[in-house]
């Protein structure tokens, strides 16, 4: 689950990654969990990025 849900971000929503891990039964606590730390990981990640982006266009 952990893969899945970090390395989903990338190809689809997090919404429908989501709901196929808890249709397949994977428990619902540990699909938000992973999810809010996906999240967090890939915001942080997009986040640098832009940062430095901006830093060299200035």
């Amino acid at each position: 689950m952990p893969g899945v849900c970090l390395g989903s971000q990338a190809i689809m929503p997090s919404q429908v990654t989501a709901v196929v891990l808890v249709g397949l039964g994977a428990p619902t606590r540990a699909v938000a969990r992973w999810q809010c730390l996906s999240i967090a990981i890939w915001g942080i990640a997009y986040g640098s990025l832009a940062a430095l982006g901006v830093g060299l266009l200035t």
